[in-house]
């Protein structure tokens, strides 16, 4: 079995313990890329979409830094003005694989505020390199928003890269509702093609931490 490690920028990173050497890919998003733990490893490679971290010093430090794969929204890739390359792919463009391919017609990536980076553009990318299962960690489409505050919760090594954050409470809980929906919308989907894939998400239930 072959087994793809999807990871976001949630709290639930936190509670993760596993082994990322029995991964055959691990698919590190956002500001993940300054991870030395995750980012330095042969199996990782690197997503991001928003184009707001194209002005971003600390984040094109950490991207220039990084020499494994780089897989960019389209819109980003723009911003920065980058040539694609080995090192850095457009997804879902430059996607290879069929089931990818098929995937990502299927599942078209949505506009903010509603965009995602794991469900519109890491989930393909993991789909490429033909998995059997597929396991997602940090991703818990939860910003947990007070009402007298607009901080999000992230894992405890989140940095915020000088990235704007435009996220009201209202619409950040109208994105975890429909982020949740589509997540199980893609999930039964990939059981039920000819070369089923399984979704599942590791902790299962995330724990808030300040």
């Amino acid at each position: 079995m072959t087994t793809a490690l999807v990871l976001g920028n949630g709290p639930s990173l936190d509670h993760l313990a596993v082994d990322y050497d029995q991964f055959e890919v691990i698919v590190a998003t956002n500001r993940l890329i300054s991870s030395e733990h995750i980012m330095t490893r042969s199996n990782a490679v690197y997503v991001a979409a928003d184009t707001r971290f194209a002005p971003s010093e600390e984040w094109l430090k950490s991207l220039s830094r990084y020499q494994g794969p780089s897989w960019l929204g389209p819109d980003l890739v723009e911003s920065l003005g980058c040539v694609t390359s080995e090192r850095v792919r457009v997804v879902p463009d430059q996607l290879t694989c069929d089931l990818a391919q098929e995937f990502a017609r299927s599942f078209p990536p949505l506009t903010f505020p509603h965009m995602n980076v794991v469900l519109d553009f890491a989930l393909p990318v993991a789909l490429n390199y033909s998995p059997t299962e597929v396991i997602l960690s940090g991703v818990d489409f939860d910003y947990a928003f007070e009402e007298s505050r607009r901080s999000p919760r992230y894992w405890r090594g989140y940095t915020s890269m000088s990235a704007r954050f435009d996220h009201t409470k209202k619409s950040a809980e109208s994105w975890s509702k429909t982020s949740h929906q589509r997540l199980q919308t893609m999930t039964t989907w990939l059981s039920e093609q000819q070369r089923a894939v399984r979704v599942r998400t590791l902790p299962q239930r995330s724990t808030h931490e300040e």
